[in-house]
Order: structure tokens, then sequence, then C-alpha cells
């Protein structure tokens, strides 16, 4: 097996063992709950101290976690980071029948952690993985979205993905400063060419056409409207 598949299959079986969120074990591990993800989804592999601690975790060794697919032994385990004397304390949360699977929260919580990177790059200042449970919580009426049920999944992710769209639409808005000053420098060349040089919008198509190879004005990359402005403005004489 792929060094990092071994890795991240390890990872996901000590969070189900424990009930572990990414927020949780990321903090035990001294890393961001990003980094972590791309563990799990074995993109990268931990750096030999991470490594260390997640052995140490599981209860194996780290010989046993690059070699072998041992999973997690222990029954107890230790989260200094919270203050806890064991991962089942970490929340009042006891899973019950008809209840999200280890799996579908898994799911949960990866789209959560990409909302957040998502609300770091679009405003600068992201909501916590804690406000985006506590969001989904509230949208299911429920405690803590471990409660959510299972028949309700596909709402829980569809809720979830609607809000990455929204971020990611968003984040490749162009710019409101960009559209005025798109605006503002085509009215300038129109002004030019029908006031100062007499040409009609057909005229100033073809010219377009002629020089650039698009249609019309609207057509035109930000660096060709500059490079159109530039030139009829030389053309007043």
């Amino acid at each position: 097996m792929d060094l990092k598949k071994r890795i991240g299959d390890y990872i996901s079986q000590l969070m189900a063992q424990y009930r572990l969120t990414y927020r949780m074990l990321a903090a035990i591990l001294g890393i961001n709950p990003g980094r972590l993800s791309s563990y799990c989804k074995s993109k990268e592999l931990p750096r030999a101290d991470v490594l260390i601690k997640l052995a140490d975790i599981g209860g194996i060794t780290v010989d046993d976690l690059l070699r072998t697919d041992k999973p997690p032994v222990r029954t107890e385990l230790m989260i200094k980071a919270f203050g806890m004397s064991s991962a089942a304390t970490a929340r009042s949360y006891t899973y019950k029948v008809g209840e999200l699977t280890d799996a579908q929260a898994a799911r949960i919580q990866d789209l959560a952690e990409e909302i957040v990177e998502l609300e770091k790059e679009t405003s600068g200042k992201p909501k916590s993985l804690a406000a985006v449970y506590n969001a989904i919580s509230k949208h299911f009426k429920v405690h803590y979205y471990r409660q959510i049920r299972e028949t309700e999944f596909q709402k829980a992710e569809s809720y979830l993905i609607r809000w990455k769209g929204k971020l990611k639409k968003a984040k490749t808005a162009p710019d409101k400063d960009i559209l005025l000053c798109r605006k503002k420098c085509c009215s300038n060349i129109l002004a030019i060419t029908k006031k100062e040089l007499g040409w009609t919008k057909k005229g100033l198509d073809n010219y377009i056409y002629e020089i650039y190879g698009v249609n019309s004005i609207t057509d035109l990359e930000d660096s060709q409207l500059e490079h159109l402005y530039s030139k009829v403005s030389a053309m007043r004489g």
C-alpha cells in the first residue's frame, strides 16, 4: 500500500475510534486542521514529529505505522490539549443509531474545513470550525452536528456545498473597482471616437476586430482596453 494512503487510513481509524474531530486531533498534534485533512486525503506525508505523535496516540510504534496496516489499539486517550482525560469526554456526545455515521461525519468535517479556508480567502476573517458546526446544527435543530439524522445526511451535505458555492462565487467575482475602471475607460474611448474622431460604433467595432481579433469593446481584456485608449487618444492629434 502507498505510504500516504496507509497513514491517511490510520488517521481516519484513529479519529473514528476516539470520536475525534479534525480540530481536536489537529490541536493534539500541534498542526492546523487543513494540514491534518491533507494527511487524511493522502495528499502529503506528516513530519517526523507528527508521525511519532500519531503512533503514540494509537498505541503502536512508528515502524508499525510506516510498514504495516496495524490499527490503533488503545482504549483510552489522554488529550492534553483539551485538559481532558479521554476522547469520550471531549464532547458530551454518544452515538445513537440513526445519527450520522463516521463516514458521513468525516464528509461534513471536510466540507466545514473547506468553508473555513474559503472564508479566509474571501473575507480575511474566517468563521471558525465551531461556527460552521453551530450553523449547521442550528439549521437542522440539533445540539451537535453529529446528532443530525443519517437520513438527512444528503440535505446537510447540500447545505454546506451551497455555502461553499456562494463563497467560491464571491472569490471569483470581479473586483468592483476594476469594473468601475473598465466602465470609465470604455466611456472615454467611446466619447473620443464618436465626438472627436467621428467614428460610428460599427467603425469602432471594425477597428477593434482588425487590431485585437474580437468583436467589440466589451470583449477586450483589461490590458487591451488600456492599449486601445492610448491609441485613440494619440489619434486626436
